[in-house]
């Protein structure tokens, strides 16, 4: 079987020169327990193996380690769960990880052959052309709704590998280290571009909301909002808005929705999708003119959006809804992360964070006229859409230098012939 090279101009040999091994003649797998009761935690990341710091409480923790694996600083590391989103990486520190992850090192009589970061990379390869993938088993592919998707050990153990002369390998992982090195400094100008309009739109809607002229103005014990224009009224935020959680949160689990399908959202204050759970055949509230969805406990406690229509609340959330109409629901949405960030100041740091109801009704906000709010929110949407739209602008050009990342080690260490491959390898 020979594999072929395209797009690699540094590399100047014949496929004939290319060899390749199964697996398990390159690498012995690890299973070893931690000896320490206080491991470090390390957590397998696209970007590689991360120290965990657990002191943040976000995420999940075991109560104990003693059923996790120790890993070595050396040690590959290899998701078979997820067999196009995960990754696999050598760790630089000795610490524990999960026991469903695959733990190997090379074999003693191969480390002078290897060059430990060429496998790092044609490993990392083979999630992104379907390698692994197309050689797992389960219950049913996750695109047809079935169970996880696993590459097993006995299959990793057949994997073909293959492996240039050792000075090709050396001289491929410096090309290719030198041509990411420059990808990915690109690729973090670009997001730290970007955190810089974040915190510049964040800084603007602080500026505006406290009122868009700088005259008539007065000083206030909000320290988000030291001054505001003396006309504004000082307003508790219980007597023009109401909050209510949902009617029978509980029971709109995943079960339940599987079984109603409809087309009614239920809201979730734990999901991505807009916060949207799922879709059901009935509704417990019909608000066409909007309201306010918020996350009340977790790591998404405080995000704030709008919704409208027909939906029912799951858990973990809850919404605002105005009780008359001197304000308007972008302007609170504007306040509201000011407000929000001086509430979560106040709960104690070995707490997850959470919206109480008691709390809210205690706050405060000065409150402009309604046509001034108007105003306000057409300057902050006005400024914020041109920083967006950048945004977006750098999101797709980080996504196009992360493609090309992606394809320069395929075309280089991988390409795909592991899906076509003839496992007949020694």
């Amino acid at each position: 079987m020979n594999f072929n090279f395209y797009n690699t101009p540094w590399i100047d040999i014949g496929e004939e020169k290319w060899q390749y091994f199964a697996f398990k003649k390159i690498f012995e797998f690890r299973k070893e327990k931690p000896k320490s009761t206080n491991p470090t935690v390390l957590s397998l990341t696209q970007n590689g193996i991360k120290i965990r710091d657990i002191s943040t409480n976000e995420g999940q923790l075991a109560a104990d380690y003693s059923e996790s694996s120790l890993v070595l600083e050396g040690d590959f590391v290899l998701n078979p769960m997820d067999l196009r989103s995960g990754s696999v990486s050598i760790s630089e520190y000795e610490g524990v990880t999960s026991n469903a992850y695959f733990i190997f090192k090379i074999r003693e009589e191969m480390q002078l052959l290897v060059n430990p970061k060429f496998l790092e990379f044609y490993l990392q390869a083979n999630y992104k052309n379907d390698g692994f993938y197309s050689h797992g088993n389960g219950i049913g592919r996750p695109e047809g709704s079935g169970g996880r998707w696993t590459l097993g050990r006995e299959t990793l153990e057949g994997y073909p590998v293959p492996i240039p002369s050792i000075d090709d390998q050396n001289r491929i992982v410096a090309n290719l280290e030198k041509s990411i090195k420059g990808i990915d400094a690109s690729i973090i100008m670009k997001l730290n571009q970007n955190n810089l309009f974040l915190e510049w739109i964040e800084s603007e809607r602080n500026r505006l909301i406290a009122g868009v002229d700088q005259i008539d103005k007065v000083k206030t014990s909000i320290p988000w909002m030291p001054m505001v224009k003396k006309d504004w009224v000082y307003t508790p935020l219980r007597s023009i808005l109401s909050w209510r959680k949902g009617k029978d949160s509980a029971r709109l689990n995943a079960e339940y929705c599987s079984k109603n399908e409809g087309i009614y959202p239920v809201y979730s204050g734990q999901t991505e999708n807009e916060g949207v759970f799922g879709s059901i055949d009935t509704y417990d509230f019909d608000i066409p003119e909007g309201c306010l969805l918020l996350s009340t406990v977790g790591a998404q406690a405080g995000r704030l959006r709008l919704i409208q229509g027909k939906f029912s609340l799951s858990q973990n959330c809850a919404i605002f809804i105005r009780k008359n109409n001197t304000v308007e629901y972008s302007y609170i949405f504007y306040v509201w992360n000011s407000l929000w960030n001086i509430m979560k100041s106040e709960i104690p740091t070995d707490m997850q964070p959470s919206v109480r109801f008691s709390d809210l009704a205690q706050q405060k906000i000065y409150l402009p006229l309604l046509n001034e709010q108007l105003q306000i929110i057409s300057l902050i949407e006005e400024k914020e859409s041109l920083l967006i739209s950048r945004i977006k602008n750098n999101n797709l050009s980080i996504q196009m230098m992360s493609d090309l990342r992606d394809s320069l080690v395929l075309s280089t260490v991988a390409r795909d012939f592991c899906r076509k491959l003839d496992w007949s390898v020694a």
